[in-house]
């Protein structure tokens, strides 16, 4: 199978599937947003409690 042919399947695949990939990306966007944000929250409490006990 040509490679040209085999981008083409794809190309039309993303097309009809627009909208589906961007409901992954955005609930990807939203996952790595909670999990960054949960970090911060998390190594903040931690510098405070450690400054609490000295």
């Amino acid at each position: 199978m040509p490679k040209q042919i085999f981008f083409d399947d794809i190309f039309i695949w993303l097309k009809e599937h627009v909208l589906l990939l961007q409901i992954v990306l955005i609930a990807l966007g939203i996952l790595t947003f909670i999990v960054i944000f949960t970090t911060i929250i998390y190594i903040r409490l931690r510098e405070h409690r450690h400054r609490n006990i000295d």
